[in-house]
């Protein structure tokens, strides 16, 4: 794992909370604005890393092997990972044990996400985790969990809940100038502090809301780069970031 790997190419559909595209077509919008980026077609590709959350969300059995065509993943090494709220993160992750020890020169990582197919609402995909006897009569969600973790940590580090209420600030901040984002907002910590309880200590403002999207990035070896692709230098770079005033993309979505 020594070989340095670069991201040269980036694509994002626009996170809203109901898009009529399907999972696989927003694979395939945030892959293609990824390879026009980074001047690269499917044919300079390697390898394909497809991250996913259950395949209830999307109503769809064996959802990595549905997603497969519209990430680019015909006819090359595809995977599909899956690590639970933190698979946005891991995906790339595990692109770049791909590239950096060398099986591939370059990988694409999309991550996907497509929960609005489920009714009455995203969190019923985790009941099964939940004792059908003792604790799903009671309603119980991830939420649940989070504010169990949430509580344990707090007390394990002194932290307050005013102190975690600053991540929300913080992010919801990052987002009010980025076209995809769904929830931007400038809040403060008293906003988040006096948003209405969901499971104690855990507040609406502390989580994220229930969304469809796709972002995709491209990774490359960093030593092979310059020399098997070295016209992409030279080539145009276009924005990877559709506008919110876009037909296409604003026709097909509900906030």
């Amino acid at each position: 794992m020594r070989r340095r790997v670069a991201i040269v190419g980036a694509g994002m559909t626009l996170f809203r909370r109901r898009m009529l595209e399907t999972g696989k077509e927003l694979s395939f919008e945030a892959t293609k604005m990824a390879l026009d980026s980074a001047g690269l077609t499917l044919k300079d590709i390697d390898a394909v890393v497809e991250g996913s959350a259950p395949d209830a969300f999307d109503g769809v059995h064996m959802k990595g092997e549905y997603l497969l065509d519209g990430s680019g993943g015909v006819g090359k090494p595809y995977e599909r990972v899956y690590v639970g709220g933190g698979t946005g993160v891991f995906t790339p992750i595990a692109g770049w044990w791909n590239v950096a020890s060398g099986f591939y020169d370059t990988c694409i990582c999309v991550a996907e996400e497509k929960m609005s197919p489920l009714h009455p609402h995203p969190q019923y995909a985790f009941w099964s985790i939940f004792d059908q006897i003792l604790e799903r009569p009671l309603g119980t969600t991830l939420l649940w969990i989070f504010s169990l973790e949430m509580r344990r940590y707090m007390h394990k580090y002194g932290i307050t809940e005013e102190e975690i209420a600053e991540v929300a600030v913080k992010n919801k901040g990052n987002a009010v100038d980025h076209p995809c984002a769904q929830l931007g907002a400038k809040i403060t910590v008293d906003d988040v502090m006096k948003s209405e309880p969901i499971c104690s200590p855990v507040k609406r403002l502390d989580v994220s809301p229930p969304s469809d999207g796709a972002a995709t990035i491209i990774l490359a070896s960093v030593p092979r780069w310059p020399t098997r692709w070295p016209a992409s230098k030279t080539r145009e770079k276009r924005s990877t970031l559709p506008s919110p005033t876009t037909p296409s993309t604003t026709k097909n979505c509900t906030t």
